[in-house]
């Protein structure tokens, strides 16, 4: 076994590294992301669902030609391209097997176009004829959607109009007149799959890259529930004139504000911590490097608090990351709704809306001490890519015989094919990094035990059921026994 040589600091380990990427390219063993090569899986998907075929009949060949070639180019990926930055190349693996699962959800086991919906609003304005020249009544109630009211995509939502509105919303009435945002209103409704081919492909584009669902209706149980307010404009039982509400910014200006404080902390907490970490060679790529000072001069008790460290800093990272990168979204949307000119009406999606932006992460003793591991993965540790874990196993557990439908078939289900999913998923990443990893067996059989620990944790209290019984009935027995003495 050869000595390991570390370099001499982190610079130069980076140096090393690079060029090692360019003499694998050199040397045609692996190849560079390129676009559109590498984004083939992605491209194939989006024009899979901009085509409006029959749900039914010979055009679904389409959808399983299209999954077998987002399934191939992403393989392809996966076994040949590769990226210095990314996560020295872990985020090639996760992106390219993450578009076959969701292709596999979208294309077979889901049907967009007859089943999913998401939340649109329609904005509206209203102002003074003094500030406005062009106008003929004094409040004039006027569209600055990119759609009017009359959209056939709408549908049969109703909506109380007065005279002066209806006048406004008639072709030919321009008004120039920029609304400010008191005086801005809004509806919000259910949009299923458009008609319009630009529409369609914003709704598309929001599907694919909305991992969570908090605007459609396939949103994950794990984020908040919907506002009253918001959910009383989309209750499809309820038939009476829906009013226009006015538009309230002083919610989005504080969720804008927690969202640059949370983003701040988890950048200040990734940055301490990358600090940290270029202390130990461990973290510049040289996995197989021996313990840091002092902790080389403790033996096996230094070894393993050195794995330990190494773990609770690499999960620390993962948590920091991704809050940062959650935060930071939620705060540029928030900021163009609130600071852009018009931005709202660019786009049909309520960007204004804090509802939007749920929380990465759950609550985390709350989780753990009333649900224990089950907790930690379900409701607690992120769950962004939940939806298209769960799908399979869904769609599996319909197709099951009656007397098959048991919520034990169901959890189990769930728990083994999400998590190997999950296996596979941060398998693929390993693999696509640049430094020598070991996906196989070692990341994989990480996760195919998370579900037997979670079934043995659940199966406790069904086995120890039978002697808690046998136990208050040896206790009642005593009871009368030393009654009657």
């Amino acid at each position: 076994m050869g000595e390991i040589v570390i370099p001499p600091s982190y610079l130069v380990a980076v140096r090393q590294l690079q060029n090692k990427y360019d003499e694998a390219i050199a040397a045609g063993r692996i190849r560079p992301v390129l676009f559109p090569h590498s984004f083939a899986p992605l491209i194939i998907l989006v024009l899979s669902l901009l085509v409006k075929t029959p749900r039914n009949g010979h055009f679904t060949i389409i959808k399983y030609l299209s999954f077998g070639s987002v399934i191939c180019s992403g393989l392809l990926n996966i076994i040949q391209s590769r990226m210095y930055l990314g996560g020295n190349g872990c985020v090639v693996g996760i992106a390219s097997f993450w578009y076959i699962m969701l292709s596999a959800s979208l294309l077979v086991l889901n049907d967009p176009q007859g089943r999913f919906k998401r939340i649109e609003r329609t904005t509206i304005f209203s102002h003074n004829r003094e500030n406005c020249s062009s106008c003929s009544e004094n409040h004039v109630l006027a569209t600055i959607s990119n759609r009017s009211l009359e959209d056939k995509e709408i549908g049969n939502t109703k909506f109380r109009l007065s005279r002066t509105t209806k006048k406004a919303l008639q072709p030919g009435i321009k008004c120039n007149h920029r609304p400010d945002a008191g005086s801005e209103m809004y509806i919000l409704r259910w949009q299923a799959y458009p008609n319009t081919f630009p529409h369609r492909l914003v709704w598309v584009w929001d599907l694919i890259v909305n991992m969570r669902g908090p605007g459609w209706n396939w949103r994950i149980s794990t984020i908040p529930l919907l506002p009253k307010s918001v959910s009383s404009h989309l209750d499809p039982l309820s038939r009476g004139v829906r009013k226009p509400e006015i538009m309230n910014l002083s919610n989005t200006k504080s969720a804008a504000k927690s969202a640059l404080f949370q983003m701040t902390w988890s950048y200040l907490g990734l940055d301490a911590l990358k600090v940290i970490m270029m202390l130990d060679p461990y973290f510049w790529g040289v996995v197989s490097s021996p313990p840091p000072f002092p902790l080389d001069s403790f033996g096996t008790f230094g070894n393993i608090t050195t794995q330990a460290y190494r773990l609770l800093l690499s999960v620390m990272g993962v948590i920091c990351a991704v809050e940062c990168t959650a935060w930071a979204i939620s705060l540029l949307s928030l900021s163009i709704s609130l600071w852009v000119p018009f931005a709202r009406t660019w786009t049909s999606i309520p960007i204004e809306a804090p509802w939007l932006y749920p929380k990465i992460f759950g609550p985390c003793f709350s989780s753990l001490l009333d649900h224990g591991l089950i907790g930690f993965w379900s409701k607690w540790w992120h769950q962004v890519f939940r939806f298209n874990f769960l799908q399979p196993s869904n769609w599996i557990y319909a197709h099951l015989p009656q007397r098959l439908q048991k919520p034990f078939v169901r959890q189990s289900l769930q728990l083994y094919i999400a998590f190997g999913l999950s296996g596979l998923l941060h398998a693929a990443g390993s693999y696509t990094q640049l430094a020598p990893t070991k996906p196989f067996p070692n990341l994989f059989l990480f996760s195919s035990f998370k579900p037997r620990q979670s079934c043995f944790r659940t199966s406790l209290p069904r086995i120890s059921l039978p002697f808690s019984r046998l136990t208050l009935r040896v206790g009642s027995v005593d009871r009368q026994i030393s009654s009657s003495l």
